[in-house]
């Protein structure tokens, strides 16, 4: 599976009544759907850069790189469709310029936000485009099934605020159905994380957390939304002080994909850390001996690796 980036951007103006302009896809993937404006990134474009260039070729409207306001992420899961997976980026933007204009991809409407065309849109749009067009961030996970148009199952996110999009993306791995031991040391270590990230799996730090499963999610949604995070994120942190094989699969893959990835163990363990983890110089392994040690080594490694990815910007 290979995790591909696109952006949405949508057009808001703010009169009385705000509207918002949408696009109907004319042919191919979407054909007959209203939507925002946007595409893939491609290999030598940020995601702004895709989102003004996209936004240009579909409806003649320019757009100041500045003016774009990243508002959430999607994840959209489709195994049964050549697209595979795909990691969207979302922009509201409030100036341009130029009038839209009808393109060989699109036709252009100008909407009222409270009276959007969800009839005739992606099944996934109603539950969290009008959360963005009010101006309130959002992170999301969508499976399709089959016939890539029914939506299967989903998760929803909503960050505090819209800076934490900016932050670093981490996916924090730990022992869920082999058995959750050291669950009380998981929260402090999550805490420990958004200090300098963002943690997309925030959720397995829950003590009561016994198995996904209870809640309904599918094994299949499951495989796919953890595998799609695992491509997305910058960081990758493991508590290996439980033996696991989802773990072990998990650091697999992220070290396969070139992440960072750093790998907690508690020394009071009766299990130990396997070769294949402290032996890999590619990996950071910390022995801790309480709460407070765990998240002090933690740190100083998480705010190493920001300073690094400060200086690359710069």
């Amino acid at each position: 599976m290979h995790l591909k980036h696109a952006t949405l951007t949508f057009l808001v103006d703010q009169q009385e009544e705000p509207t918002v302009l949408l696009g109907m896809k004319k042919r191919g993937f979407g054909e007959g759907k209203w939507n925002g404006y946007g595409g893939k990134i491609l290999y030598n474009e940020t995601e702004i850069e895709a989102a003004v260039r996209e936004t240009k070729e579909e409806n003649g409207l320019e757009l100041q790189p500045t003016d774009l306001q990243k508002m959430g992420e999607l994840t959209f899961l489709m195994p049964h469709h050549p697209m595979g997976t795909q990691l969207v980026h979302v922009y509201t933007v409030k100036k341009w310029r130029g009038e839209p204009q009808e393109s060989d991809e699109m036709i252009p409407h100008w909407f009222s936000v409270k009276e959007l065309p969800f009839e005739k849109m992606w099944p996934d749009d109603k539950h969290w485009l009008q959360h963005v067009l009010e101006g309130k961030p959002v992170t999301a996970t969508f499976l399709f099934g089959p016939d890539n148009q029914t939506l299967k199952a989903m998760e929803i996110h909503y960050p505090k605020t819209i800076e934490e999009l900016q932050k670093p993306s981490v996916y924090f791995s730990v022992s869920i159905s082999g058995g959750r031991e050291h669950a009380h040391y998981y929260k402090p270590l999550v805490e420990a994380i958004r200090k300098y990230g963002r943690v997309l799996t925030e959720h397995f730090a829950d003590e009561n957390l016994l198995t996904e499963r209870e809640e309904g999610k599918t094994d299949e949604f499951l495989y796919w939304r953890d595998h799609a995070y695992i491509e997305a994120c910058d960081w990758f942190v493991a508590d290996v002080s439980q033996p696991s094989f989802g773990v072990g699969y998990e650091i697999a893959l992220a070290e396969q994909l070139h992440k960072k990835i750093i790998c907690l163990h508690y020394k009071n363990s009766p299990k130990s850390v396997s070769p294949m983890i402290s032996g890999n110089y590619r990996t950071t392994v910390i022995e801790y001996e309480n709460e407070k040690d765990a998240t002090q080594k933690l740190e100083s490694v998480l705010k190493k690796w920001e300073l690094e990815n400060q200086h690359q910007k710069n």
